[in-house]
């Protein structure tokens, strides 16, 4: 396979929490990647919306800091370089506790 330049769907902004880019992983109808990805950023002092799904999902933590709430409870810190899993059905959002975006990089595939 030749190498394919993926694209990000155009952002989606809610109501000035946050931005989401769903990356594009089809070209020409062929399906190239077994799973969905995106990269989002939540405003500080803001939290994400609550997420709740039949998929699994796994989050890179790009850059800033956070509160992690997993099914409706405060887990803890997260910071730039940490990696989180949400099993199916596992409510989970994130509040940014920094001065800056936090950045996040998500992946998600069925189960």
């Amino acid at each position: 396979m030749r190498n394919v330049k993926l694209e990000f769907l155009p952002p989606l902004i809610e109501k000035e929490i946050m931005v989401v880019e769903e990356v594009v992983f089809n070209t020409n109808n062929i399906q190239l990647a077994p799973f969905k990805a995106s990269r989002w950023e939540v405003f500080p002092g803001k939290s994400s919306l609550i997420d709740v799904h039949e998929v699994r999902e796994c989050w890179f933590i790009a850059k800033g800091e956070g509160e992690l709430i997993r099914n409706e409870k405060k887990e803890g810190k997260v910071k730039q370089g940490d990696i989180l899993f949400f099993d199916s059905n596992e409510s989970h959002s994130i509040c940014n506790s920094g001065k800056e975006n936090i950045l996040i990089f998500s992946i998600w595939w069925n189960v």
